[in-house]
């Protein structure tokens, strides 16, 4: 019964906290952070207050007059509300630029920059610090403590302007945008790569008892599914459940999601719909193909002929082979979730190895058929995927690389870069696909 009670607690909380994912932005982070100005106000003048009663000859006693101090406040109050309209509006410059040149599903990563959120709240609690200061410091009191923290929040404000010009001066680089959501990508992996089992779905038995439908409450996307704590609570009710969603999918109502197969279905199932997180839009969060999917929208985006852009797609390119090579060196199998003691309770219809790297591949290898450059950078980035002797997914790179071949073939190029692409393929899949052993996996 308390092992029962502990995992339902336990899957509420990450549940919530899923959810809370939601009011981030510049909303939760910044917000908390103006309010603490309110706390921090009230703390000084406490101080201050402390501070005379307790040491009333004390050399910091010798009070500036009310006046100085309001002039101070009010001028750092001022100049705080002016850096921080300065800074909403070159966070707003940033996402223009970012959805006219990289792309429109970006705009979320940059709305959930720490850099972003910090100089905001600390503007906003610099700001209402001073409100706070002015309005609650009585005429004859000494007020060097607050006047002390204001100038240090003042010093910070100008220290995080910074930081923050440096960021966003780096977020209208497409490079530095590149590598970080490829660090998004491989930080997805290495949490997939950790739920990873060799176990798949055709191996389990089902028991013979009653199944339930599941059905959906609400329609958007999935943003999240706590399998962990579904296959907990599934052994607490002697259940299976095999889900038809997974993150990234999209429900309406009435729509079948999962089947719960148990004597104890019901309870189960009120229990599981508090543990899937919806929103109006896919996220990065346990969204592999939509991580995947960001960086091949950079790469269209680069070849269209508006933009025209190939060195652009190429490090797209680059960045997905050295992430698929790391899934395909861990043979990655989702699908398949155990609980706490290790029996299978979870199934999901998550993609293999060889659907990722098609994913991945298909789209950049269509849109570069008469791009010779694009071409070879793509000869070039399957070559380096295919490193490995015996992985998953091999026959899936031969055929991509294949393919790259055929199409090039049958566009209007010239017979002589023909043959340059040819005798590319030809090499990779001769001297380097399935053929390069790698140092054994450490995880």
């Amino acid at each position: 019964m308390f092992s029962r009670l502990a995992n339902l607690v336990r899957a509420r909380v990450s549940a919530t906290l899923g959810g809370i994912r939601w009011l981030r932005g510049f909303v939760t982070v910044p917000g908390s952070i103006s309010l603490m100005g309110i706390a921090l106000a009230i703390v000084t003048r406490w101080l201050d207050w402390l501070w005379v009663r307790t040491f009333p000859d004390f050399g910091l006693n010798l009070s500036a007059q009310h006046g100085e101090l309001s002039t101070l406040l009010t001028t750092i109050a001022g100049s705080t509300m002016t850096a921080l309209s300065l800074v909403y509006s070159s966070v707003l410059v940033v996402f223009t630029l970012a959805a006219g040149n990289i792309g429109p599903r970006l705009l979320q990563r940059f709305a959930e920059d720490r850099t972003n959120q910090v100089a905001v709240g600390l503007l906003g609690a610099t700001f209402l610090y001073c409100v706070i200061a002015l309005y609650s410091h009585p005429s004859d009191a000494p007020g060097q403590i607050t006047i002390g923290v204001a100038v240090l929040l003042a010093a910070t404000c100008v220290v995080m302007l910074l930081f923050f010009v440096n960021s966003a001066a780096r977020k209208v680089t497409v490079d530095e945008e590149i590598g970080l959501i490829g660090d998004a990508l491989d930080a997805e992996l290495k949490r997939a790569i950790a739920w990873s089992n060799p176990l798949s779905r055709a191996d389990l038995a089902r028991p013979v008892c009653g199944d339930t439908v599941m059905t959906a409450r609400r329609s958007g996307y999935v943003n999240r599914i706590d399998f962990r704590a579904v296959a907990a609570l599934a052994r607490d009710h002697e259940a299976f459940v095999d889900f038809d969603i997974v993150p990234g999918s999209y429900v309406v109502p009435g729509q079948r999601i999962a089947l719960v197969v148990g004597p104890h279905s019901e309870p189960l199932i009120g229990h599981i719909h508090g543990l899937i997180v919806y929103g109006p839009c896919r996220t990065t969060t346990e969204d592999l193909a939509f991580s995947i999917t960001l960086l091949v929208e950079i790469a269209l985006r680069a070849l269209s002929p508006g933009v025209n852009d190939t060195f652009t797609a190429v490090a797209c390119a680059d960045r997905l082979a050295s992430s698929l090579l790391w899934v395909r060196r861990a043979r990655l199998n989702l699908g398949v979730y155990t609980d706490p003691a290790g029996g299978a309770r979870v199934t999901a219809p998550h993609a293999t190895v060889s659907e990722l790297i098609e994913s991945a591949f298909t789209p950049l290898r269509r849109a570069s058929a008469t791009n010779m450059l694009m071409c070879r950078s793509l000869v070039d980035a399957l070559a380096t995927l295919g490193l490995g002797v015996g992985l998953p997914g091999e026959e899936t790179v031969r055929r991509e690389l294949q393919l790259v071949q055929a199409e090039f073939e049958a566009s209007t190029a010239l017979d002589p870069d023909k043959a340059v692409i040819r005798d590319l393929v030809e090499r990779a899949l001769r001297h380097e696909v399935g053929r390069k052993p790698l140092p054994a996996w450490e995880g």
